[in-house]
């Protein structure tokens, strides 16, 4: 940037970078000093250009970094203690096995979560008498000892209605479940 455009420039600092200098290169045009002209244009392009690497430069600066992204962004908890799955928006934690025959504190049963209208779908949801009976036969593998066949219950269920829809949610929660011992 030449002088005269630094000092333009320094003067008027919301001008748009180049004006100036084009400006000055159309007056020596009309006035058919082509060589001042094309000196002023090529200045006029330099201002353009350490306008654009520096608002590149600011913005680059102001970019997270990997390390950044990766320690702020939290894995979104599709399955595991209920927890760490309830309150996702549009979803509920569906417990698995139910919480009502579960041995586990409610915070720490596992569990997938689930669109809510597919939630309300599962063989175990709501006061039917076909989920009670559902219920019941979780609650009585669990008396024998059973939390992983109760357990299995709700995936075979789950996957019988939804297919793979909730694969990774139910991977989450079976992990979730061995790593706590529940069986």
């Amino acid at each position: 940037m030449t002088d005269t455009a630094k000092n333009t420039a320094k003067s008027a600092p919301n001008m748009i970078p180049g004006k100036v200098a084009a400006n000055r290169a159309e007056e020596a045009f009309l006035r058919g000093d082509y060589l001042s002209a094309a000196t002023w244009e090529l200045s006029g392009m330099a201002e353009v250009a350490v306008a654009v690497y520096t608002g590149a430069v600011s913005t680059a600066a102001r970019a997270p970094t990997l390390a950044t992204v990766s320690t702020e962004t939290k894995v979104l908890q599709l399955g595991g203690p209920y927890k760490d799955v309830k309150g996702i928006p549009g979803y509920e934690a569906h417990q698995t096995p139910a919480n009502s025959v579960s041995p586990l504190p409610t915070g720490k049963g596992p569990a997938v979560a689930m669109r809510v209208e597919d939630h309300q779908m599962t063989a175990s949801w709501g006061n039917s008498r076909e989920s009670r009976n559902y219920r019941q036969a979780q609650a009585d593998r669990i008396s024998q000892g059973d939390f992983r066949g109760a357990q299995q219950m709700d995936v075979d269920d789950i996957i019988g209605k939804f297919g793979n829809r909730y694969n990774q949610a139910i991977e989450q929660m079976l992990n979730y479940s061995e790593s706590e011992g529940h069986y």
